[in-house]
């Protein structure tokens, strides 16, 4: 069934201008990244294809394609509103990335700006499930040889594909707590450091938590509303060269299907005759007004 993209674009549009209203007064600037990119193995996602014997991705992953852009200056905060692909799919996101030394602070920054957005969209109902990647290669060192398997578990949620590896019956039940951790504070540091700084009841240490793209440095996070059958959002923290990164990005297309729109009425209704009320009209938003021009 097509689409209705009128009414689409409108619901988009409206969440949009709430989105980017949010990260302009958080200080971040938007990038406006090309939509086709030479290929590179670090580029994910994207519409692959050839021109003139020469390969490229089309719309590809924000986050890759911005790190493969950095040469220096830090700090770096951006933002972007666009389509992604993934082969001939597209989603419609908005994502915030942030370069800096500090490994802690753009990490408590950017998930208070991920509560700042969701709170203005009105979007109360939401948790934010944060896991560790380092704490899953550190449990699975002396298991190193199934690591693609606990991975595949990790990212499936499925017990049962841990059940069936030759592992001694401990280092399963230790496996098994892990995935089935999810509470304020989890026992690791760097995780409960960041409920601590945060402190929104929205929070949780989930380490059953595990994003796939590969690359997540350590801290990873998925966004939830109980209206939504899938995640909202994700993000984590990711390395470029020698510089740290955290960001986050939120799929419009689900959010549009629990975002209640309200009608602005804060428009200046002009009509009239054709010449005189469209050079008022012009003068009024030279002012600064919104106008609404009379069918």
């Amino acid at each position: 069934m097509k689409k209705d993209i009128f009414s689409e674009s409108e619901r988009l549009d409206s969440i949009a201008a709430e989105v980017r209203s949010v990260f302009k007064r958080w200080g971040y600037k938007e990038i406006f990244l090309p939509s086709v990119a030479e290929h590179d193995e670090d580029l994910k996602k994207g519409l692959k294809i050839t021109y003139e014997n020469e390969f490229y991705a089309v719309k590809p992953d924000p986050t890759s394609q911005i790190a493969l852009s950095f040469k220096d200056g830090l700090p770096i905060r951006k933002f972007y509103l666009r389509e992604i692909l993934d082969g001939i799919n597209g989603t419609f996101q908005a994502g915030i990335e942030y370069l800096c030394d500090d490994t802690l602070k753009n990490k408590v920054e950017i998930l208070n700006i991920l509560i700042s957005v969701l709170e203005r969209l009105d979007i109360e109902d939401f948790y934010v499930d944060v896991g560790s990647l380092e704490i899953w290669r550190k449990t699975i060192e002396d298991i190193k040889e199934y690591e693609e398997e606990i991975f595949k578990a990790l990212r499936r949620r499925n017990l049962s594909l841990i059940d069936d590896l030759s592992i001694p019956l401990d280092k399963k039940e230790e496996l098994w707590n892990l995935l089935n951790l999810r509470d304020k504070r989890c026992g690791f540091e760097k995780i409960d450091r960041l409920m601590d700084l945060i402190d929104d009841e929205r929070l949780y240490a989930d380490l059953g938590t595990v994003r796939p793209l590969p690359y997540y440095d350590d801290i990873i996070f998925e966004i939830y509303s109980p209206r939504v059958g899938f995640p909202i959002g994700a993000g984590g923290e990711y390395r470029v060269g020698g510089s740290h990164g955290c960001g986050f990005a939120l799929n419009l297309e689900l959010i549009s299907e629990i975002y209640e729109i309200e009608e602005d009425d804060d428009f200046v209704e002009v009509d009239g005759d054709l010449k005189a009320s469209y050079e008022r009209a012009r003068e009024l938003v030279k002012d600064g007004e919104k106008v609404r021009m009379g069918i």
